[in-house]
């Protein structure tokens, strides 16, 4: 099961998604010794994208034949 999760993360977009994210974390931390400038830059962008989703209109069911 841990092998069928790791393979998961390392082939599917969100899994990559979560190495680069907490590597960057890992960066700013490092860069500067407080994780702030990463989340000053990040909840905008998380409270857009949050914002932008209430306007996307859904998929409709296709018409029965």
């Amino acid at each position: 099961m841990l092998l069928l999760a790791a393979m998961a993360m390392l082939t599917t977009p969100p899994g990559r998604s979560v190495g680069i994210g907490s590597r960057l974390l890992a960066y700013v931390f490092e860069s500067t010794g407080s994780y702030n400038p990463a989340f000053y830059v990040l909840t905008p962008a998380v409270l857009a994208l949050a914002l932008a989703g209430w306007f996307v209109k859904r998929p409709q069911a296709p018409a029965p034949h």
